[in-house]
């Protein structure tokens, strides 16, 4: 059963991504043509995930503990960023199968 303190933890990771992370990315997938604009959170996260894994990996004292907590915040992160490019993925395929169905008609 979850208490008070679960739900401070889990706020502190999902809120900063659902506030932050979800529409910067969303935004930049609808509004900006340059594909490798579009990939620098995503890079940006992806990178400091790997880069928190393999610190955590490497340190067996506190440090460890601090690592895999900023990998897990950061993951939260980079999965809600990728939930922004699903979006965005199936509003383009929605939108070239409307345009699909207009010219046969």
């Amino acid at each position: 059963m979850a208490d008070l303190r679960d739900l401070v933890i889990y706020a502190v990771m999902f809120f900063p991504a659902i506030l932050v992370s979800l529409p910067i990315q969303l935004w930049l997938c609808f509004k900006v043509k340059h594909f490798i604009v579009k990939l620098i959170p995503t890079v940006l996260f992806a990178a400091a995930f790997l880069v928190f894994i393999l610190l955590k990996s490497n340190s067996k004292d506190w440090d460890a503990l601090a690592y895999g907590v900023m990998a897990v915040i950061i993951g939260v992160q980079l999965v809600f960023d990728l939930l922004a490019w699903a979006i965005w993925a199936v509003k383009l395929v929605i939108a070239k199968k409307k345009a699909n169905d207009n010219l046969q008609l």
